[in-house]
């Protein structure tokens, strides 16, 4: 898992003044220590590029328009129903 982070962190730029973001969805990791302890490893880890960690909580504006980075936002929530009950079928939706 190390070597994962280390080769991930040689695509990150040096000289960007922009720090490189990684965002974290699925799980609030910065509300728990151990979560906030994982974020700084990692960053020490991918020293000496400029890494920051993102996690926001998918229901607030932050999570939401970080999900719609990456996804459809209404097929996203479908998906994330679907983790939590074997009723829905997404054939019978879509």
């Amino acid at each position: 898992m190390i070597h994962f982070w280390k080769r991930l962190s040689r695509l990150m730029s040096k000289v960007n003044p922009e720090p490189n973001v990684i965002h974290i969805m699925g799980c609030y990791i910065l509300g728990n220590p151990n979560g906030e302890k994982l974020f700084q490893n990692l960053r020490t880890l991918m020293t000496p590029y400029r890494v920051t960690f993102e996690s926001p909580l998918e229901l607030s504006a932050q999570g939401k328009q970080m999900i719609e980075t990456y996804f459809d936002f209404r097929l996203y929530r479908l998906w994330k129903s679907r983790q939590h009950s074997k009723l829905l079928d997404f054939d019978d939706v879509l």
